[in-house]
């Protein structure tokens, strides 16, 4: 996995659809299934963990086939001539979603989010909490001042080894760890992102400047 991966059905729908299901089918030439083979995919980054299955649909429907067919039809071409930092925070939602553990996604997701919104050396901080703000309310996703404070607070406490406040012995996973309403939040701004850049090419064309950023979510 790397930069210019191609297009998961998390990005359209999360759900706990993973590799771990693949399957290669054997087909007759009239289109008939002669065999299904079970894929050879298993162990590290074969599963897929939601932040949360409470009241969410993990699964997908019919009506999703459709458009899902079509963002990976348009994306195989896109992804060749994606902004870099487009791929990055693809890369980083993609690797995310293969983790458990609440502590480890929430620096992978603001990573990725600051693929998205970082252009300068220094006021990373302010870049950071006043983009995600400007971001979120484009994309529709309810994310206040200090849902932004506090995220980019926890993330600052991660990445210098101080983990989630207050500290465990061990991480908490996921689907139990109580700041997992805010996790969801930044995840799904940055999915809603990628997915407007993918669908929309006046949106994936901003981050292909520093400047087209800097104009869009002035700091």
């Amino acid at each position: 996995m790397g930069e210019g991966a191609a297009v998961s059905s998390g990005i359209y729908h999360p759900t706990t659809i993973s590799l771990r299901y693949s399957a290669r089918a054997v087909l007759h030439l009239d289109g008939e299934v002669d065999e299904i083979i079970p894929g050879p995919i298993y162990g590290s980054g074969s599963e897929v963990w939601l932040a949360s299955t409470k009241n969410y649909r993990n699964w997908l429907t019919e009506s999703d086939i459709d458009p899902l067919r079509d963002l990976v039809n348009q994306a195989s071409f896109i992804l060749k001539n994606m902004p870099p930092r487009l791929s990055r925070a693809m890369w980083y939602h993609e690797y995310a979603s293969r983790i458990e553990y609440i502590d480890v996604r929430w620096t992978l997701i603001c990573t990725g989010l600051e693929s998205l919104v970082k252009t300068d050396r220094h006021g990373s901080t302010k870049q950071f909490k006043t983009r995600l703000i400007a971001l979120a309310v484009e994309l529709g996703v309810p994310l206040t001042d200090l849902d932004a404070d506090t995220a980019y607070d926890y993330r600052s406490g991660l990445v210098h080894g101080q983990g989630l406040p207050p500290v465990n012995k061990i991480s908490a996973s996921i689907d139990e760890d109580p700041r997992t309403d805010l996790y969801t939040k930044c995840e799904t701004v940055l999915r809603a992102a990628i997915l407007r850049a993918l669908r929309a090419a006046d949106f994936r064309a901003i981050f292909s400047d520093d400047d087209a950023i800097r104009k869009r979510w002035p700091v």
